[in-house]
């Protein structure tokens, strides 16, 4: 294999997850103008530590978990219908492993967020809120509850990784931060 290949492919992978090694992916120079950090040009330990000393405006947030579309797919409210991981339920993460989550999707996947393969070759896509010996109840993206029978399962696998689009990344630090103590703020309905 060409080595340059490899380097490459290791570059690729340092600026797709905003890891800086000088050699390989050095760090964005500044050039004077005053700029507002984003998340796509911040290390996730940036953001991180970033977040441990920012006061968040969960008022705020709600604005911009609206901006980004977060409730296209996840439930913020005990009122809809079940449909991905539910944003309510994430109070109690700290605040380091909700940054992880949302930036670097792949790295965490809700358990309940699962592919069932059927016995008859059927793949079916969504969140497990119900489970018994004899029965998943599994609500889709739309929150559209489907039964099935243990017996008809084939597999079970961790869910289609949804959130790779890198929906946050035009936020600036501060956005991400109102989002994230938001998140921290939603009442949980467990």
């Amino acid at each position: 294999m060409n080595p340059r290949g490899k380097k490459s492919d290791v570059v690729a992978l340092l600026k797709k997850n905003k890891a800086y090694v000088p050699s390989l992916n050095p760090r964005p120079k500044d050039n004077g103008e005053a700029k507002v950090a984003k998340i796509a040009t911040t290390a996730i330990e940036d953001v991180v530590l970033f977040m441990e000393k920012y006061k968040g405006k969960p008022k705020k947030g709600a604005q911009v978990i609206a901006k980004v579309g977060c409730v296209g797919c996840h439930n913020i409210d005990k009122a809809g219908a079940v449909k991905a991981p539910d944003l309510a339920k994430l109070g109690d993460m700290s605040y380091a492993d909700l940054t992880e989550a949302i930036i670097k999707p792949g790295a965490t996947i809700a358990p309940t967020w699962v592919n069932l393969s059927l016995q008859n070759g059927q793949v079916l896509t969504g969140t497990i809120v119900k489970e018994d010996p004899n029965e998943v109840t599994l609500h889709n993206i739309a929150g559209i509850p489907t039964v099935i029978k243990v017996a008809d399962i084939k597999t079970r696998e961790p869910g289609l990784n949804m959130m790779s689009l890198h929906l946050t990344d035009s936020l600036t630090l501060p956005e991400f931060g109102d989002l994230l103590h938001y998140i921290k703020s939603m009442e949980s309905y467990r």
